[in-house]
């Protein structure tokens, strides 16, 4: 295929890495202008750390950096396609968070159920 015939892809495919460019900049403004609160992106209601938010939250940026990262390093910059073990990556981490949270709810619900405070000594909600 000729340049003019790949022209219409490569124009698509730039147009769609500066619309993300450009939400992932509004997103930053929005945080550092505190429009958005990020005080709680990595941790619970109760203010203690979550390590599965926190995995969950660095392999989706992980690996999203690694793919843009690799199609702009070729001759020709493309979208490179995306492994079975890459989703097998993200659908673990994922079910990770869903897992953690489904613990955190049955737990919630049994003090409730019980009238009994949380395990940091206040009332789980």
């Amino acid at each position: 295929m000729n340049m003019a015939g790949q022209l219409p892809a490569l124009i698509l495919q730039y147009s769609i890495v500066v619309f993300i460019i450009a939400m992932e900049v509004l997103i930053v403004v929005a945080i550092l202008t505190k429009k958005i609160d990020v005080k709680l992106l990595i941790s619970e209601k109760t203010g203690e750390a979550s390590l599965s938010r926190f995995q969950f939250l660095l392999f989706t940026f992980a690996i999203v950096g690694l793919y843009v990262v690799i199609g702009f390093s070729t001759a020709t910059p493309t979208f490179p396609s995306i492994t079975e073990e890459t989703l097998w990556l993200l659908g673990i981490s994922g079910g990770t968070y869903a897992g953690s949270k489904a613990i955190q709810m049955n737990s919630s619900a049994e003090h409730q159920a019980s009238g009994k405070d949380g395990p940091s000594g206040r009332f789980v909600r």
